[in-house]
């Protein structure tokens, strides 16, 4: 999410003080109405690492999906046919998401929650086009890796709930006051799609409900802090389930100035 141009309190992009020291790429180099996706970002980090071919680069970001097609690749789905896509998102939206989640193959079924009406769609959407589940093809040969993998040089920060837990809190407290609100108010004034992915980044649906009058601050700052945490405990499943052989690091235990300074010099050598 924090390609979007448009997120940059509610995705804690970094400042312009940091960047000015440290350069960044692909922060906030799309507009909200666009349909960013991984197989796009993974062309523009080729772009990158293409027009830095002398430098050591350090890949950061909280989507292990991401790290896994630079590392593993992407599994060759076909596109999808944009008459089946259309009408299968009208459906959502006259039927629920229930009802497409009773037309899926079994595997996918099995996989997927009735409510999560995205991933729902997507998998009934590649299952009418293809004639095959989306499980077939996420389990077919990728088209390999980005980068070379080195597992001494992955880390996993792992917060323990009691050091992480506060920091959500702060961290929804201080969006709330500190401009996220002005962000999700002029998202709202482009009467942007729904179903773009910045529409549907974390803290958007809350903050909106608070402007339209349906919550009040508590209750929204609540809210915020219960997604987020929902969010970071997926996070942590995942990372688990995928980068079990990285090194894990505890940032409460850790001097991560020390660390990464030492981690740029073995680059530099």
């Amino acid at each position: 999410m924090q390609v979007y141009r448009d997120l940059s309190i509610l995705t804690a992009r970094p400042e312009d003080a940091v960047t000015d020291r440290v350069p960044h790429a692909l922060y906030g180099t799309r507009d909200a109405a666009d349909a960013a996706s991984v197989t796009l970002w993974r062309e523009d980090v080729r772009s990158v690492l293409a027009a830095h071919p002398e430098h050591d680069l350090l890949f950061v970001g909280g989507t292990g999906l991401y790290f896994r097609v630079l590392l593993e690749g992407i599994a060759p789905v076909p596109p999808v046919d944009p008459i089946i896509r259309e009408t299968v998102r009208g459906r959502r939206e006259a039927e629920g998401s229930a009802a497409l989640h009773a037309e899926l193959d079994e595997a996918m079924a099995g996989r997927l929650s009735p409510t999560d009406s995205q991933r729902v769609c997507r998998a009934l959407e590649v299952l009418l086009s293809t004639g095959r589940s989306l499980a077939d093809w996420q389990a077919a040969p990728t088209d390999g890796p980005t980068l070379a993998f080195d597992p001494a040089r992955a880390f996993v920060l792992a917060p323990q709930k009691d050091w992480l837990e506060p920091r959500i809190a702060e961290r929804a407290a201080q969006m709330l006051d500190g401009g996220a609100l002005d962000e999700v108010q002029r998202l709202m004034a482009r009467h942007l799609d729904p179903d773009l992915p910045a529409m549907r980044a974390l803290g958007v649906a809350a903050l909106a409900a608070y402007l339209q009058g349906d919550a009040g601050r508590s209750q929204t700052l609540e809210r915020l802090v219960v997604e987020t945490r929902q969010y970071a405990k997926r996070q942590m499943t995942w990372f688990r389930g995928h980068m079990s052989n990285w090194t894990w690091i505890d940032p409460e235990n850790t001097d991560l100035g020390a660390f990464v300074a030492n981690l740029t010099e073995g680059a530099a050598a």
